[in-house]
This record gives structure tokens, C-alpha cells and sequence, in this order.
């Protein structure tokens, strides 16, 4: 083989790999690989990938499809395991909100992540961390307005 790589699915030419190829690698490298950078918060927390997966790309490609411009994988359960069912092509919006650090909230009968509820309402996400940490409920950090001219120096030092 002469050190060359050879690839009989089409997904590499010239030595360079589709997008598709280089998601597959690097799911296999995160649940695999202890040296991988990402492995700690994969491999090294349980997730695995499915032996069909493993064991040939032809198969993941069947079952995923071809990668689409703009979209990574994701686990739909983020405790899950990388296998049919459980995967989809997402945008980095929607992996974002699948974290385990993302903070929901429900005010009015309307879930949403913090950070929306912050846009939406005009305050910082950390103003709205530091009051609902401060004993605020989160309906009250939300809906209360910053006030003027204070700065966030200020802030931790009043007693709201």
C-alpha cells in the first residue's frame, strides 16, 4: 500500500477527506482514543460508539447520510451512545442548547435557555446569573431592569 491511504467509499481524494469522513474519525477518536483532547469528555465518561459504526464507514454513512454545509454531528440524548436513533446532523445552535451546563428556564409557562430569556428581556447573562445566585428567583432576575448607569463592579457590591 506504499503508506498511501486507500478509501473504496469515495470520500477521499487526494489524501483529503470529506467533511462526512472527518466526523466519523473524530467520533471514533473522542470515544476512543485516551490521547484525543475530547476524549475525557466522551470516552472517558462512558459514551461509545456503536460497534456497526466502528467497524466501517459505509455503514455510518448509510445510516447518517452525507454530511450536510453548516451541520456537525449530535447525540439527540447527550448521555447516549453514537448509533442509529440517537444521531442527527445539527447546527452548533441546537449543540449548544443539548449541553449539560445549558440553564433552562420557565417563566409564563414558556421554556427556554437563560441566554434567550436574556436577549428577550434586555439583561445580561450574567446579571441574571449573579441575582438568581444572590437568592432571586428567575422570573425576578428576568423581568427586573438593570439599572442605569451601574456597572457590574457596582452591582456585586449592593445588596439586592
Amino acid at each position: 500500500m506504499n503508506g498511501q491511504f486507500e478509501a473504496t467509499h469515495g470520500h477521499s481524494r487526494g489524501g483529503i477527506r470529506s467533511p462526512t469522513y472527518r466526523s466519523w474519525e473524530c467520533m471514533k477518536q473522542r470515544c476512543t482514543n485516551p490521547n484525543d483532547p475530547y476524549f475525557v469528555i466522551y470516552g472517558g465518561k462512558g459514551v461509545s460508539v456503536c460497534e456497526q459504526w466502528i467497524a466501517s464507514f459505509e455503514t455510518f454513512l448509510a445510516d447518517m447520510g452525507e454530511r450536510p454545509e453548516g451541520l456537525t454531528l449530535e447525540r439527540k440524548d447527550r448521555d447516549g451512545d453514537y448509533e442509529p436513533g440517537n444521531c442527527v446532523w445539527a447546527t452548533r445552535r441546537v449543540q449548544t442548547l443539548n449541553r449539560s451546563n445549558t440553564v433552562w428556564v420557565t417563566l409564563g409557562g414558556r421554556t427556554q435557555c437563560l441566554s434567550d430569556w436574556c436577549r428577550e428581556q434586555g439583561i445580561s447573562h450574567q446579571l441574571a446569573k449573579w441575582r438568581h445566585r444572590a437568592g432571586w428567583s428567575w422570573d425576578r432576575a428576568l423581568t427586573t431592569p438593570a439599572k442605569a448607569g451601574k456597572s457590574w463592579g457596582a452591582l456585586k457590591e449592593m445588596k439586592l
